[in-house]
């Protein structure tokens, strides 16, 4: 708790167990350019009212009844001898009412907030980072404060999450209103999502450990063939064994995912799936599994298999594919 005094006294109250009251007791300082230690509370200083200027510091309490003892003399006798129990009135008073102001602010803000669950399932995946310029757009979803949501199915992955999540924070996008991460088998994180987008590619991983395992493998016979003497042109070609999908490990994945969603799902909770490689696994695991919403709010976004369809056609015909 703090006072101004001049020939009337003002109170605000803050209270030192709130992160906000070393802030404040620093710009305080700052704008009155004190050089004192003293930033005990209450924190007591005068200040000319009426024709501005910085404030005189005055000190913590006991400085304070020292100031107010000297400055009226014997009218405050009686008003010293129960000084203790009086501050101590003040303080209880002061914490009631900053409690209640903001219990105040909080219950206004949810009464002027609109909204808006997003949840993107995969977040760890590196298309993730794209998404949230247009995420934000208010073109996408006007006039709602977006409370999104970043899941992966690695707790390695959270602290990259974390990063990305400060990242956002630092956007300060005008729709943008809170961020939480957390693994992907939480079933309470996914209560009241208005929209959810998945990302999480099953076969991603399986194709990162893949290309990484050759590698190695090359480099294990590239080091063979050096020891060996061997010139370019006398290396066998390296044939590498080609990447199995398994297809039935890919569904029950998806389908174990849609039972941890569809728990707290709403009737109103629209689902797009973007998982690249297994989107047509995915969706028709979503589809078969998640009964608590329609059909036709569960979306596979099929356009990539598409484009690759096309590129590949295109190849064989030697046809520019646009």
């Amino acid at each position: 708790m703090f006072y101004t005094l001049f020939e009337r006294a003002l109170k605000t109250e803050q209270h030192t167990i709130f992160e906000d009251w070393d802030d404040w007791i620093n710009s305080i300082y700052e704008k009155n350019q004190w050089k004192s230690t003293k930033r005990s509370s209450p924190l007591i200083w005068r200040e000319l009212l009426e024709r501005g200027g910085r404030g005189t510091l005055v000190g913590n309490l006991d400085d304070f009844q020292e100031y107010a003892q000297c400055y009226y003399g014997t009218i405050l006798d009686h008003f010293m001898t129960n000084s203790s129990a009086l501050f101590r009135l003040i303080a209880e008073e002061n914490i009631q009412q900053y409690t209640k102001d903001i219990e105040f602010k909080n219950q206004y803000i949810e009464q002027t907030l609109n909204p808006y669950y997003v949840c993107i399932i995969g977040a760890h995946h590196p298309c993730a980072y794209e998404l949230f310029p247009n995420l934000f757009s208010t073109e996408l979803f006007p006039n709602r404060d977006i409370c999104l949501r970043l899941t992966t199915n690695d707790s390695s992955k959270l602290s990259y999450l974390q990063g990305m999540a400060m990242e956002i924070e630092d956007l300060a996008c005008k729709q943008f209103y809170n961020i939480e991460i957390s693994l992907q088998n939480n079933e309470k994180f996914y209560k009241n999502m208005d929209f959810i987008i998945i990302i999480d590619d099953y076969f991603f991983e399986e194709k990162q450990k893949y290309f990484n395992t050759l590698l190695n493998e090359k480099i294990k016979l590239n080091k063979t063939y050096d020891e060996a003497n061997l010139f370019d042109d006398e290396r066998p070609p390296f044939q590498p064994e080609k990447m199995t999908y398994d297809l039935k490990k890919a569904f029950n994945y998806y389908q174990i995912l849609a039972n941890q969603i569809q728990s707290n799902i709403k009737a109103t909770c629209q689902i797009l799936i973007a998982c690249s490689n297994s989107t047509m696994i995915a969706t028709q695991a979503f589809i078969k599994t998640i009964k608590s919403i329609p059909t036709n709010n569960i979306l596979g976004l099929a356009r990539t298999i598409e484009n690759q369809a096309k590129a590949r056609i295109g190849k064989k015909l030697n046809a520019d594919i646009k």
